[in-house]
């Protein structure tokens, strides 16, 4: 069985943050703007939603993601952080971001992270830091 997407409902983020938190804490360690509250916050506000890649009962990788209307490119959906163990095991899970993104009417989807991230996501660009799919 190859990994699995798993969006978690907004109500139920209390009874996942701790599966999550780790990711969460390393990510904001490593690079970006957030910290590891204002991502707590905004996902117990349902600003923003938890994704986890699962094989196995066992948690791969945890991401967030955070719909963003931008005038000037329409709705984007933003991965604000995504982070874990064996990433080419579950990278191609970014497919169930892009169509709940899709899903949602957004434009595209927008990565910020580590350099890295460019040549593991080659269907994306690289405008400065940031990748970024046309959806």
């Amino acid at each position: 069985m190859s990994p699995q997407a798993v969006c978690v409902p907004p109500m139920l983020i209390d009874q996942f943050l701790p599966l999550a938190r780790p990711f969460i804490s390393t990510a904001t360690a490593r690079c970006g703007d957030w910290r590891e509250a204002e991502i707590v916050d905004g996902l117990r506000d349902g600003r923003m939603l938890l994704w986890f890649a699962i094989e196995h009962g066992r948690v791969l990788a945890a991401a967030v993601t955070q719909l963003v209307a931008s005038p000037a490119t329409g709705r984007v959906c933003g991965i604000v952080l995504c982070g874990g163990r064996d990433v080419r095991r579950w990278a191609h899970l970014k497919d169930a971001i892009e169509a709940y993104a899709r899903d949602e009417s957004c434009t595209r989807v927008r990565m910020s992270g580590r350099p890295g991230w460019a040549r593991l996501f080659r269907d994306y660009r690289q405008p400065y830091v940031t990748l970024e799919k046309m959806l």
